[in-house]
């Protein structure tokens, strides 16, 4: 960047120490990790900041919209389930199923999913799709932070970082 002109000289010290602080924090594992730092490294610009804010983050920075605004932004030490696809009842568009029938099914399969996640005591959610108004209910009344539509590769990198698992929503999914 600096080469190419678009960072001034003040730049220099700051970039020089963050690149070293950088090479002593990251440690890749070489049998089943990326050697190449930059795989582990995200440079994130916040609007209105200086030179001085500038700082390693040692661990994951993004941003994520919780689903209501009583739920908790701020949690210390939280417990994080990640989850890939969505918390949805599907039905299948080709049968004729009558109303309250299907309500009732959509009712008891989302309270079985939430109730198997809510087994592990999360208290933050991390979805990477959606999730039905439900659901979202069920974990704002367990008090439970709920962010939908995070980006795969941000729950790939939570995973690696908590040495977590990503929960599949679609296992046991029931399709009517």
């Amino acid at each position: 960047l600096q080469a190419a002109g678009k960072l001034g000289e003040e730049w220099r010290p700051l970039l020089l120490r963050l690149a070293e602080e950088t090479v002593n924090t990251v440690v890749p594992q070489p049998r089943d990790d990326e050697m190449d730092l930059r795989a582990y490294v995200k440079v994130k610009c916040v609007a209105g900041g200086s030179l001085a804010d500038c700082r390693l983050v040692s661990g994951e920075v993004c941003s994520l919209q919780l689903v209501h605004k009583g739920m908790k932004g701020t949690i210390h030490q939280p417990r994080i389930a990640l989850v890939a696809n969505s918390i949805m009842f599907q039905r299948d568009e080709g049968r004729f199923v009558s109303l309250d029938t299907l309500a009732m099914q959509e009712e008891e399969y989302i309270k079985n999913v939430t109730g198997r996640l809510l087994a592990s005591q999360p208290s933050v959610v991390l979805v990477e799709r959606t999730v039905s108004r439900l659901a979202q209910e069920i974990f704002l009344r367990e008090g439970v932070s709920l962010a939908l539509n995070v980006k795969f590769r941000v729950l790939t990198r939570l995973a690696r970082l908590t040495q977590g698992e990503i929960i599949n929503s679609e296992i046991g999914r029931a399709h009517v």
